[in-house]
C-alpha cells in the first residue's frame, strides 16, 4: 500500500461527502457514488489492501468526525465502506451485471436498515417516527423561508400539503429504500466500470450487460401488483404499490440494458455514455420512457436477444 493511494481514497471520500451536503440539486446524486472510492482501490490494489486502506480511511473519517461534532458521519462512511467492499467481492466472483445489482443492493439494504434501527435506538424512539421527525425537521426549515411575505392561508395550505407528503413517503418507504440502493449501486457499477477503463486498469466482467434482460415471469408480478392497486385497500394496497414500484425499476434497468445496447451498436464514444445515462436520469419523462421500453422488450425484443438465442 503506498501513501497516496490512502490520501487519494481520503480525499476522494470527503469531497463526495462534501459535495452530497454543498451543492445544490446534484448533491444527494453525488453522495450516492460514496461506494466509488473503496471500489477503485480494491480493484486497483487487490481486495486486501482495498480493505485495509478502507479500515484506515474510516478511522481518519472517525478522528474527523470526532473533533468536529457530526456524531452519525461515521455511520455513513462505514455503510459506504461495506457496500464498496461487497460490490469489489462480487466483481472478484465475475457474478455478471444482474446478480452483482442484485445481491449489491440487498447488502446496502441490510447494512442501512441496520444503521436506521440502531439510530432509532439510541434516539430512543421507533423508526417510523425517526423519519417523521427528520421530515419534519425539513418542513420546518422550509417554512422559515417561505414564510416571509406570505399570508397564514397559504402557509396552513402548504403545512397540510407536507404532511400528506410525508405519510405517502412513510407508507413508500420500504419501495423508496430498495429502489435507491439499487440505483446507487447501478450508478457505482457503471461509474468504476468507466473509471478503471479509462484508469487503464483491469475492468470487472460482467458478462455482456447490454444483453441482460429481467426474468420473462417477473411481468406477472408486475401484473399482479397492478390489478392489487384497484382491489385492496389498507396494508394491501400499501404492500402492492411498493411491489409495483420496485418490479418497474427493475425494467426501468432493462430499458437501460436497451440504451447501451445501441450506443454500443452504433459506436457511441464511452465518454460520452455518462453524459447520456446522466440526461436519462434527470428528465422523468425519459427515464419513464426507458422504463416502458424495458417492459415491452419482453414481447418486441428490441435487440433480437431470442433471434441470436443468447
Amino acid at each position: 500500500m503506498r501513501w497516496h493511494d490512502l490520501l487519494g481514497c481520503m480525499a476522494w471520500l470527503g469531497a463526495i461527502l462534501s459535495a452530497s451536503v454543498m451543492v445544490p440539486f446534484l448533491g444527494p446524486l453525488i453522495g450516492l457514488l460514496g461506494p466509488l472510492p473503496y471500489i477503485y482501490y480494491s480493484q486497483k490494489l487487490g481486495f486486501r489492501q482495498g480493505a485495509v486502506i478502507a479500515a484506515i480511511t474510516l478511522a481518519g473519517v472517525s478522528v474527523f468526525s470526532a473533533i468536529a461534532g457530526y456524531s452519525r458521519l461515521p455511520l455513513v462512511a462505514v455503510e459506504f465502506g461495506l457496500v464498496g467492499l461487497g460490490i469489489a467481492m462480487l466483481f472478484k466472483m465475475r457474478m455478471g451485471i444482474g446478480l452483482t445489482i442484485l445481491l449489491g443492493s440487498c447488502l446496502m439494504v441490510v447494512v442501512g436498515a441496520a444503521f436506521l434501527l440502531y439510530l432509532s435506538f439510541v434516539k430512543g424512539t421507533g423508526l417510523v417516527e425517526m423519519v417523521e421527525e427528520y421530515m419534519r425537521a425539513h418542513l420546518q426549515a422550509t417554512m422559515a423561508s417561505y414564510e416571509g411575505g406570505k399570508e397564514g392561508a397559504d402557509i396552513a395550505r402548504f403545512t397540510e400539503a407536507h404532511e400528506s407528503l410525508i405519510k405517502g413517503i412513510i407508507n413508500l418507504l420500504p419501495a423508496l429504500g430498495i429502489i435507491g440502493a439499487s440505483f446507487s449501486v447501478w450508478l457505482n457499477v457503471v461509474a468504476s466500470s468507466f473509471l478503471l477503463r479509462r484508469s487503464g486498469l483491469a475492468v470487472p466482467d460482467l458478462g455482456r450487460p447490454e444483453l441482460w434482460r429481467a426474468p420473462e415471469n417477473l411481468v406477472w408480478v408486475l401484473i399482479a401488483a397492478g390489478f392489487s392497486l384497484f382491489l385492496f385497500s389498507g396494508g394491501l394496497k400499501y404492500f402492492a404499490i411498493n411491489l409495483f414500484l420496485v418490479v418497474s425499476v427493475v425494467y426501468l434497468y432493462q430499458g437501460m440494458a436497451i440504451v447501451l445496447f445501441f450506443l454500443k451498436k452504433y459506436n457511441v464514444p464511452s465518454w460520452l455514455r455518462p453524459p447520456v445515462y446522466f440526461f436519462l436520469i434527470v428528465q422523468q419523462i425519459f427515464m419513464v420512457v426507458v422504463a416502458v421500453g424495458g417492459l415491452f422488450d419482453q414481447w418486441i425484443d428490441f435487440r433480437k436477444i431470442h433471434k441470436r438465442g443468447v
